[in-house]
């Protein structure tokens, strides 16, 4: 009677909130924490790319973002992202380049001949519980495509496709933030090193030459 007790409790501890709606945002960004590490340098070394935002949102589920489930493995409810994909995406991404010593620049910006443009589109952002006996594992999968162009000939695309997992005894809006928050800094750090790999072939690309102000985000 004890083992079912225990099996029962477990039960109700890893579903009980399997039935109500749950809300993502991005992950949070300190103040001052990219500009902070764009003073430090790095790889980017202050080149100008444009971030074209949002991306396009190709997404299979476009009206939401993940699922709950119970101990059945049966859907229960919805994942509702706070900020479109295709914002969330790109804003991390242009985060991302401050931090490692880019210089984003806003879609309304004017591309000089050596200016980096990168547009993106959202092929997943979705959120789904795993249960194992005493816990679950939220798995957070994101995929993105990016086409980088430039005036002067340079075009280029890649996809990319990341999980970042979180595991929690109850199927909680933190567990589900927490596994977001690491699907998204894994992908935008992804876009960030491979872009750093292409550029280091054209080190003249990205010099200054487009006529628009720092993004101080990208909206």
């Amino acid at each position: 009677m004890r083992k079912l007790a225990l099996l029962a409790a477990t039960t109700l501890l890893s579903t009980g909130c399997a039935f109500a709606n749950v809300d993502v945002h991005p992950p949070d960004t300190p103040p001052g924490a990219a500009l902070a590490a764009d003073a430090r340098g790095g790889p980017g070394r202050g080149r100008e790319v444009i971030v074209y935002a949002p991306f396009a949102d190709a997404r299979y589920e476009i009206t939401r973002c993940g699922m709950q489930k119970n101990g059945y493995n049966m859907d229960t409810a919805d994942v509702k992202c706070t900020e479109p994909p295709g914002r969330w995406v790109a804003d991390a991404l242009a985060i991302e380049l401050q931090r490692a010593g880019y210089k984003p620049l806003r879609a309304d910006a004017v591309p000089g001949p050596t200016t980096i443009v990168v547009r993106g589109t959202v092929h997943q952002l979705f959120l789904e519980p795993k249960h194992d006996f005493f816990t679950l594992t939220v798995e957070g999968d994101v995929s993105a495509r990016l086409v980088v162009s430039t005036a002067s000939g340079l075009l280029a695309e890649r996809a990319f496709y990341v999980k970042g997992m979180e595991t929690g005894l109850a199927s909680t809006e933190a567990t589900f933030q927490a596994s977001a928050d690491k699907a998204t800094r894994h992908i935008a750090r992804a876009m960030v090193i491979a872009l750093t790999q292409l550029l280091e072939r054209y080190p003249d690309l990205g010099a200054p030459s487009a006529s628009a102000p720092v993004a101080g985000g990208i909206r």
